[in-house]
């Protein structure tokens, strides 16, 4: 068999396990193991690669995409299909039983939409957004009334603290600022038409 007739071959029999959210990883565990088998044996029978391909995928379902490391012996096989595991195993009652609870714990899915909004998600959104008005403004502005906002907007600084740093009085860094915020709004209006 080809490569692409194998690919087709496990992507039919994924869709036996009815789990749509996995057909591809199923399709593509089915595929290695019958690429394996090809590696050694060359003229292998389809029958056998379509057998290690269904044993790769419940194998996936039922031991590796579980949250716990569960075994892949008889034990294990045995619990998983319902049926009472021999009691020539090398497990114990006890470990038979917590073989059993781990094996059939009920599996939840992952819903997004329950998860909550990470503070430093907005922290980060609320910085890269600072980051984009502030480089916008230094398009829009230079000099003394760029000084002036950031050290308004940014530092929070009053009317008297910016005069006194840039050696103006209070009027002028308020005239300033007006003018500034004018510039801003003007540039503002052009970006929304």
């Amino acid at each position: 068999m080809t490569v692409d007739e194998l690919q087709k071959m496990c992507d039919k029999l994924s869709y036996k396990y009815k789990t749509a959210s996995l057909r591809e990883d199923l399709s593509q565990e089915g595929l290695l193991a019958c690429l394996e088998i090809l590696n050694k044996e060359p003229d292998a029978h389809p029958a056998k690669l379509y057998r290690a391909a269904d044993k790769a995928m419940w194998d996936y379902l039922n031991f590796d995409s579980v949250a716990v490391a569960v075994p892949k012996d008889k034990a294990a096989r045995a619990i998983l299909r319902g049926s009472e595991v021999d009691s020539n195993q090398s497990y114990s009652e006890s470990g038979v039983e917590t073989l059993k609870s781990a094996i059939t714990a009920k599996k939840v899915e992952y819903d997004d939409t329950y998860m909550m909004v990470d503070d430093h998600a907005i922290a980060y959104e609320e910085k890269e957004f600072a980051r984009f008005v502030s480089s916008k403004v230094s398009e829009v502005l230079d000099g003394i009334d760029l000084k002036i906002i950031r050290m308004r907007y940014n530092q929070d600084m009053t009317l008297e603290e910016v005069g006194s740093a840039l050696g103006l009085s209070k009027q002028a860094v308020s005239k300033r600022e007006t003018d500034a915020l004018e510039k801003l709004k003007r540039r503002l209006k052009q970006f929304v038409n």
